[in-house]
């Protein structure tokens, strides 16, 4: 006899089957690196006819995570299976904005920075509503002028150097092979040594202000990271963090990008109206900076439009964001936007495209279309240049456009031109993508293009 529990309404509400949960868990495993713990695809059948959850709280944790990704608002264990609640050992998450709404002292934001960057804690994806007050009240601390530390070693200016140079070659290493666990334990590291500076060390006020610059880049990397490792909630917390730091730095280039950056995970989750909130305050902060930036924040705009199904807010949008990269660079272009090109806002395009197909029937056939010929240069990028984890990405995408195309020939050639790339790509969002991809090609396994991808995509992601 089966047992009733709220597992199976939140499995009927995602559109999941139990053997697709499990492998939403195991692409979870393989993102913290415990891909030795992957689960049978049929334990979850076991979950639903007992009402027991897995006897690993870990195990348990990583369930209620996967749902909590699909649905896009908290899932906790004991809302899986309540009569978890008292079970020792099943540790609830703190949710992403737990202790980060209200008036933070600089000390409070450092010590909670702290905790995420040493700990590896995760935490919950947060509602809509709650990222929405903490980037509010994050915005409105004050501006202070960063304390002056005269107490401990000095930094000096080469120190600086120093550092900055380590954080664009980490954000080159995760453009090249994505949010993998070894990749985000050394960033980590990295935020932990230069918080260790601003806490222990002496500085001038100017010295102070970039090393809380740093810090905050750290962040939104880290975030950058844990989202497309699949921990949604973790990203939103660095995030929400780093906000508060590039504010008390005075760092708007930094601040508008990580507003950016949030409204495109906000996004991805599904709640395009509070998206499209965030990325116009990033344009509004951006509005009086250099061009590059004023694209950057065009382009996360266009994204919240096209989840929104908007098709006019997003071509102005993405006009806007073509436009301002096409002009002479005005103001000093920041560092971390060297990646933005034509072919990077052409390739965002597509997948906002095949978003907007989705959400507008009566276009679809020509969005779909528009969506193909903006996603395919990136897609065919050379294997040896740096951006693999994006050309996998969107590779990805590009498939799902000839499926949605019901062009199963040119869908099977763009999944087995991203599958070239996935040995060098430690992404879990290209992980689900490609899951997913192995689900649409195995309705259609009569046809011997979609069958033959198929299988392909079995051998591949067993050897993840």
């Amino acid at each position: 006899m089966m047992v009733d529990v709220p597992a199976r309404a939140l499995l009927q509400e995602a559109g999941w089957s139990p053997r697709r949960w499990a492998a939403e868990i195991n692409s979870l495993l393989v993102a913290r690196g415990r891909g030795r713990d992957r689960i049978h695809p049929t334990c979850p059948y076991h979950w639903l006819s007992s009402g027991r959850p897995p006897k690993e709280p870990f195990l348990a944790a990583l369930a209620a995570e996967a749902l909590s990704v699909r649905l896009a608002r908290p899932v906790m264990v004991d809302c899986v299976w309540p009569q978890t609640v008292d079970q020792p050992g099943a540790e609830a998450a703190r949710p992403a904005t737990g202790g980060l709404l209200g008036c933070l002292a600089r000390e409070q934001v450092l010590a909670q920075l702290d905790g995420l960057a040493s700990s590896g804690s995760r935490f919950q994806v947060a509602g809509p509503t709650q990222v929405l007050a903490a980037v509010h009240d994050g915005l409105r601390a004050p501006t202070l002028p960063p304390a002056v530390a005269s107490v401990g070693d000095r930094v000096l200016p080469p120190m600086l150097t120093v550092i900055t140079g380590h954080i664009a070659e980490l954000r080159r290493l995760d453009d090249r092979t994505g949010g993998g666990v070894v990749s985000l334990r050394y960033v980590r590291a990295e935020l932990r040594a230069v918080l260790d500076l601003v806490r222990h060390a002496s500085y001038s006020s100017g010295v102070g202000a970039q090393l809380l610059s740093a810090a905050a880049e750290l962040c939104q990397l880290a975030g950058w990271m844990w989202f497309d490792g699949g921990d949604v909630g973790t990203a939103q917390r660095a995030f929400l963090l780093g906000i508060r730091l590039a504010r008390a730095a005075q760092d708007t280039d930094v601040l508008a990008n990580m507003l950016g950056m949030l409204a495109y995970i906000t996004a991805h989750t599904g709640d395009a109206g509070h998206a499209i909130r965030l990325a116009e305050h990033a344009g509004q902060l951006a509005a009086r900076r250099g061009s590059m930036l004023r694209s950057r924040t065009a382009g996360r705009l266009a994204t919240a439009y096209a989840a929104a199904g908007d098709i006019h807010g997003y071509r102005g949008a993405a006009e806007s964001a073509h436009a301002q990269l096409g002009r002479p660079a005005t103001g000093q272009t920041p560092s971390f936007l060297y990646y933005l090109s034509g072919a990077q806002l052409n390739a965002e395009s597509g997948q906002a495209l095949l978003r907007l197909a989705d959400l507008n029937p009566p276009t679809r056939a020509a969005l779909l279309s528009e969506a193909i010929s903006h996603l395919t240069p990136l897609s065919a990028a050379d294997l040896r240049q740096d951006y693999q984890r994006s050309a996998l990405l969107h590779g990805c995408y590009l498939a799902q456009a000839h499926l949605a195309a019901r062009d199963i020939e040119s869908a099977s050639h763009a999944t087995r031109t991203a599958l070239r790339r996935l040995p060098a790509v430690q992404s879990r969002r290209c992980i689900a993508l490609l899951v997913d991809l192995r689900v649409a090609f195995a309705r259609r396994r009569r046809n011997p293009w979609a069958r033959d991808a198929a299988d392909e995509l079995d051998a591949a992601l067993s050897a993840v």
